[in-house]
């Protein structure tokens, strides 16, 4: 079974050159993309290009939009959907809409019900806000009410997110003359320097929601450069990627595979350096992804349908809510040159993430009881046995690289 591998907001131009936009897409690791742009002929178009490459496919359709808000043609609008993309094998969700406000939740729960009773084999995908929302844009008066309500309210077949971690691009915050409070508060966000200590905390009260509701869940990571958002390295998408996996999301997705707009004059986000340009150029981004990607497939392909057990930290960690590791069972000690996640999951296995993205981490387990230590390879997808420290039985050594993490297990 394939890991889910997806993005928000795709590619802006599907000329003669389609086929190959598709199979960039393809390339680049994804398993699925959205139907998001032109009419439902254009849609078609795409969706039936996406089943040729193998691709599953996120339909956004505007009329979702008009339901929601007409109580009174919501059937027959929804039915239209239903009836236009029935015949789409690869269309497994309907984008159902993006950070919604606690006030939306019950039109929103009331319409996404209805769709699913009229098509009941495809997902309603809504994505939610990160924990670095304020008190306005939630409609709660915390992150947990927040998720709590939604999830009663809304009932989600699985839990999205955003979070965008990595800030420092040195931008300062313009106030825009008419802009909406929402459009607002989400700038500002961007452009706030008291994020770095929220991206595990999120995790952790996605995962315990995840957990009490029995809902899969998963995380959109930045990639792109925007706004405060920073350019980042491979090791830092790296790193995203696999804290998240160390927490046990079912699929990961990326903001975003295209560029926002080809506009010299935006001086609001810059929204630079995703994996394609405007005109489907691949930026840079584009070959860190399918690299990252490849080693996520594997790993997360061998984790699927594997119920994580449990998420701690090695070394310091200051965001709220987190567990710390205490070596006990078959690890007696555990020595690192940087800080570990360290995620447990119901066959045994424990991935080893590195909280470094700028350095390698060595790191060594001390077993007991005769153990051995075992890798799952990343390119071979087969397990091999680590050898003791030179001298000794029972300490193993490996190795890190900057962001990346490693599937083990103790025999």
């Amino acid at each position: 079974m394939s890991y889910p591998i997806l993005y928000f907001y795709g590619p802006r131009v599907f000329d003669e050159n389609a086929e190959k936009t598709v199979q960039h897409i393809k390339d680049a690791g994804f398993t699925r993309m959205q139907a998001e742009i032109g009419d439902v002929a254009q849609k078609k178009r795409i969706i039936a290009l996406a089943e040729t490459y193998g691709l599953e496919v996120t339909v956004q359709d505007a009329r979702i939009e008009q339901a929601k808000d007409n109580a009174g043609q919501r059937r027959e609008l929804l039915a239209q959907v239903v009836a236009d993309y029935k015949d789409c094998p690869n269309v497994v969700a309907y984008d159902f809409g993006d950070e919604p406000n606690a006030a939306a939740f019950e039109t929103w729960g009331a319409t996404s019900a209805l769709l699913k009773q009229l098509d009941p084999a495809r997902e309603v995908y809504v994505n939610l806000y990160p924990n670095y929302a304020n008190a306005q844009q939630l409609g709660n008066g915390s992150y947990e009410e927040h998720l709590r309500e939604f999830s009663e309210t809304v009932k989600p077949e699985i839990l999205s997110y955003d979070h965008y971690h990595f800030g420092g691009r040195g931008w300062k915050f313009q106030s825009i003359e008419g802009e909406s409070d929402r459009d607002r508060f989400i700038r500002e966000n961007a452009f706030s320097t008291k994020l770095g200590n929220k991206f595990f905390e999120n995790l952790e009260q996605v995962r315990n929601e995840s957990l009490r509701t029995g809902v899969p869940f998963m995380v959109i990571v930045l990639l792109a450069e925007h706004g405060n958002y920073r350019c980042l390295s491979e090791a830092e998408i790296r790193w995203e990627a696999f804290q998240c996996l160390a927490y046990g999301s079912n699929r990961i997705s990326y903001f975003t595979y295209g560029n926002y707009l080809e506009d010299p004059n935006d001086n609001l986000w810059k929204n630079r350096n995703a994996c394609v340009n405007y005109d489907n150029t691949r930026n840079r981004h584009w070959f860190d992804v399918r690299r990252v990607n490849e080693d996520l497939q594997v790993l997360g392909s061998y984790l699927q349908g594997k119920a994580n057990t449990g998420v701690f930290h090695w070394g310091e960690c200051k965001d709220k809510l987190v567990s710390f590791y205490e070596p006990g069972g078959d690890i007696s000690k555990i020595q690192s040159q940087a800080g570990l996640t360290l995620g447990f999951f119901a066959g045994g296995e424990i991935l080893l993430a590195n909280k470094d993205y700028e350095t390698v981490n060595h790191t060594e387990l001390t077993l007991v009881n005769d153990k051995h230590l075992e890798i799952y390879d990343k390119h071979s997808a087969e397990w091999y046995a680590i050898l003791p420290k030179i001298n000794t039985i029972d300490v193993f050594p490996f190795v890190l690289a900057p962001g990346d993490a490693e599937l083990i297990r103790i025999r």
